[in-house]
């Protein structure tokens, strides 16, 4: 056990500190289903695939990379994080950037659904002393709105502006206009039950030295398969070891 620890934990950490490149470390004790390298997967094994679209050319180039393969469209839904939200504030996001994602899954026949967190970006940025608020999310039955749990959290203040940082806590926009929101859009739907379901994002190893270390293939953190609802979620970054001039 300390053994494994020591391979899982205390020597990646000091790799990181180092400089050092000890990825085959972390390999050799990986996961079940968790790949630092897969390039390609058996597409017809997932009865659904969510390609998470931002609207720039990482997300783009997913899709695309996805029927260059002959992927099944009728599996396929797009979805889109609003992270200005739809109560008023225009702050971070292009003011076409709604419209344009609904164009794209247009022009290539494919669903596509918006969610977002209560107030946006500048909602949660001017938080003080107050809950966390609903998040809204389109679904083939309508629109799901879910509130925040009130009873066991605790009013919290957040009055900053994200930092560049790999923590998600210091760099809050990602972990709360996007993450969360993609976390409780799969976890409150049950149409992904007792389904084998292929979550995509955009991410490339040349961006940062952390998302250098990002497995290509994993259980998402909203997986259950073994669980009482056997939702299988798998994440793929399919273009991770793209590099920008591809």
């Amino acid at each position: 056990m300390i053994d494994r620890f020591d391979d899982a934990v205390v020597l990646p950490t000091l790799g990181t500190q180092l400089g050092l490149d000890l990825n085959h470390v972390s390999e050799s004790v990986a996961r079940p289903g968790q790949y630092f390298s897969a390039s390609q997967v058996d597409l017809d094994t997932y009865d659904q695939i969510i390609v998470c679209m931002s609207g720039g050319k990482d997300s783009i180039a997913c899709l695309l990379h996805l029927l260059d393969l002959g992927v099944d469209r009728s599996r396929v839904e797009l979805w889109h994080h609003e992270v200005d939200g739809r109560e008023g504030s225009s702050l971070m996001d292009w003011p076409f950037m709604t419209s344009y994602n609904r164009q794209l899954a247009a022009a290539f026949e494919l669903p596509i659904y918006f969610s977002w967190l209560d107030g946006g970006f500048e909602g949660e940025m001017l938080k003080e002393n107050s809950y966390s608020r609903a998040h809204h999310i389109e679904t083939p039955e309508g629109l799901l709105t879910l509130a925040r749990d009130t009873v066991r959290a605790l009013p919290a203040t957040r009055r900053k502006f994200p930092q560049v940082s790999a923590s998600l806590q210091t760099r809050w926009c990602s972990s709360a206009l996007k993450i969360d929101v993609g976390r409780r859009a799969l976890n409150n739907q049950t149409r992904f039950n007792n389904k084998k379901v292929l979550f995509i994002t955009g991410e490339r190893r040349q961006e940062s030295a952390n998302r250098a270390r990002y497995n290509q293939l994993e259980p998402h953190f909203c997986d259950r398969r073994n669980g009482m609802k056997a939702r299988h979620v798998d994440a793929w970054r399919p273009v991770l070891d793209w590099d920008e001039e591809r």
